[in-house]
């Protein structure tokens, strides 16, 4: 099991986000976003060989917005909207550095 802080900075219209990436087993993780009042995750137990931070650098920002945005979180569309900005930054942020 492997866990791993990354912590981007504060961007325009948002605050500075911690994304935690939890390796528990072979094709198996958790993500955990918090910025500011808000902490969303979502769990995939299918990834094939990748880390869990490598499989959420891979996917789309919709399809990990609606993992995060799961059956028991009941959001607004300026929350889902809020969501999708973290999302969004922490998925930047990933690509930019394989990029690097």
């Amino acid at each position: 099991m492997t866990l791993e802080k990354i912590k981007i900075p504060a961007r325009p219209g948002l605050d500075p986000v911690t994304a935690y990436f939890d390796d528990m087993g072979p094709g198996e993780g958790r993500v955990v976003l918090v910025c500011y009042d808000l902490a969303i995750q979502a769990y995939w137990g299918a990834m094939g060989d990748c880390s869990v931070k490598e499989f959420f650098a891979k996917c789309g920002v919709d399809y990990i917005c609606n993992r995060m945005g799961g059956r028991h979180y009941k959001a607004g569309k300026s929350d889902q909207s809020y969501m999708q900005k973290i999302v969004t930054a922490v998925h930047e942020n990933l690509n930019q550095k394989e990029t690097a």
